[in-house]
This record gives C-alpha cells, sequence and structure tokens, in this order.
C-alpha cells in the first residue's frame, strides 16, 4: 500500500517573522566555498542544525530558492 506524505500546516499566528541585517560573501567563489565548507565539515562533521527553513509552494507545486551573490542557489 502507497501512502501519500502529509505536510502538517499551522496558522502563521504560531511563528515569530523578523529582519537581519545582509552578511557580506565569506567567499569569492564557488569553489572557493565548496573548499571552506570541506575543512568546516573535516573539523566539525555534519552539521545538526539549521538557522531557518524557507519553504514556498506555488500553485504548480514547486518549490522556491533565493540565490546567491555568486550564483549558487540556496533552497
Amino acid at each position: 500500500m502507497v501512502t501519500s506524505p502529509v505536510v502538517n500546516t499551522y496558522p502563521l499566528s504560531n511563528y515569530t517573522f523578523g529582519t537581519k541585517e545582509p552578511k557580506m560573501e565569506k567567499d569569492t567563489s564557488v569553489a572557493d566555498r565548496l573548499a571552506r565548507m570541506k575543512v568546516n565539515y573535516m573539523k566539525e562533521g555534519m552539521r545538526t542544525s539549521v538557522e531557518g527553513i524557507l519553504l514556498g509552494v506555488h500553485q504548480q507545486g514547486g518549490i522556491t530558492s533565493n540565490q546567491n551573490a555568486d550564483d549558487s542557489l540556496v533552497l
């Protein structure tokens, strides 16, 4: 039997929203970013938490993403 995934949604009043000051890019290229991330992974291991998740669903069912200044995409 195949089951459909369930996504629980809650009222926006359950969440807080705010803004942050923009952060400068640490790396000048994607290659520099990947090298830095590799060094961090070797020192610290796998990331176990995230700062936040932004999920936007369009009528077509797609997921939105943000594009960084270095043209990399962040979901």
